[in-house]
């Protein structure tokens, strides 16, 4: 493998880790460097190899879409719609990358749209030949096997990896309190931690889980057993390497077009017919999904917008449930302790939070701990002490 990889830092795509490996080079001798996007010219320039993007991790959203045995091309090409509720921004800004579908799961990553159109200006700008970009997950090695977890230095935190398209993005001072969460879903029977010095790894390391430590590595990125995928795809399409070949010849290719459209005109009488037959289906898909639509609802509407504001006002009359659930059970439990305050509530993704403080620490333990003896999943973030008072962040989920 000789690559050059650049590893951004956030979303800006401005400032960057990069790292050089040749076929020869050893693992235990990587070395990160830093640059920003005026090293990005004389960096290109002063390496004649490919290069791979790297897109932060908080920057992706992976998850995945369960389908039937045998898929439609109609449903695999509606998965973002189905995974809709699940994002935080219009579909429309977003760009989705799949990967081959396994047992029935097709992996998906999500991405601004934005982003994608940034590495395209930066792949013009410095005259780059990308031969991936991937997300920054897929840097962390993992050894397939359930019930191991990979943990990664990164910029600002650390990437934990559990599966081949799973795993997040966290920082170091978290890393005890994720894992335990993680653990209850996922049994962890072992940590792997890619560090290169051994006083880091020690100072890291969480007690009460099997770990090993072992040098940081790209060698899977170039293993045709890792199950990699290029975020490349649709409308960002991967570019071939003879496009600049093919440049001269864009003039056949625009005399090819003018002499098609020469004879589209014998093609008109089949797009009427053909536009007779849309209006059936229309009218038959209409007929199905009328008793679902909402009273008013005309054949010329669009059927596909009202079904899904449908699906989302009966998961948001699902979500209230949720909600309601979860504030009694931390009304009831913060009876107890009169001494700690109430300053903000929220409900997202069926997942209350709660910023409260308190001028006894010790009520807010007492609040987290029976918290944690009822049927809800706590989590207590942002905790600050102070000498007059001590304030934090509680999420609660089902």
């Amino acid at each position: 493998m000789s690559d050059l990889i650049i590893r951004f830092h956030d979303e800006a795509l401005d400032a960057f880790d990069w790292l050089v490996v040749q076929d020869d080079e050893v693992s235990r001798s990587l070395q990160w460097r830093s640059g920003s996007e005026s090293d990005l010219g004389d960096l290109i320039s002063s390496q004649d190899t490919e290069v791979v993007l790297a897109i932060p991790q908080q920057c992706v959203l992976m998850t995945h879409f369960e389908v039937p045995a045998k898929a439609s091309r109609q449903i695999l090409s509606s998965i973002e719609f189905q995974i809709e509720d699940q994002l935080g921004d219009d579909i429309d800004r977003q760009h989705f990358a799949t990967a081959n579908i396994v047992n029935n799961s097709v992996p998906i990553v999500v991405i601004k749209k934005s982003i994608m159109q940034r590495c395209q200006a930066l792949q013009k700008k410095f005259n780059m030949t990308i031969s991936t970009i991937i997300p920054e997950l897929f840097l962390c090695p993992w050894s397939g096997h359930q019930g191991e977890l990979s943990v990664l230095e990164s910029e600002c935190g650390l990437i934990l990896r559990f599966g081949h398209y799973q795993g997040f993005k966290c920082q170091s001072s978290l890393l005890k309190s994720m894992m335990d969460q993680l653990n209850r879903q996922y049994p962890i029977e072992q940590v792997n931690y890619f560090y290169t010095e051994n006083d880091v790894y020690e100072a890291i390391k969480v007690e009460g889980y099997e770990s090993q430590k072992a040098n940081p590595t790209v060698e899977h990125l170039n293993d045709p057993k890792t199950i990699n995928f290029d975020l490349r795809q649709r409308e960002f399409k991967r570019s071939s390497v003879w496009g600049a070949l093919l440049k001269p010849w864009k003039w056949v290719a625009t005399l090819f077009f003018a002499f098609l459209m020469v004879f589209t005109y014998n093609k008109l009488a089949h797009l009427n017919d053909l536009e007779g037959q849309l209006n059936d289906i229309r009218l038959s898909q209409y007929a199905v999904v009328k008793a679902y639509l909402p009273l008013g609802t005309a054949k010329s509407d669009n059927l596909k917008k009202k079904l899904i504001a449908r699906i989302k006002q009966s998961k948001a009359n699902v979500g209230d449930n949720g909600f309601l659930s979860q504030l009694v059970i931390f009304t009831k439990a913060k009876q107890r302790y009169s001494s700690v305050m109430i300053t903000k509530i929220n409900f997202q993704k069926s997942r209350l939070s709660i910023d409260i403080n308190s001028t006894k620490l010790s009520d807010v333990e007492a609040l987290v701990k029976t918290l944690e003896s009822s049927a809800l999943t706590v989590k207590l973030e942002n905790l600050t002490i102070k000498p007059e008072f001590s304030s934090g962040r509680l999420l609660l989920g089902n």
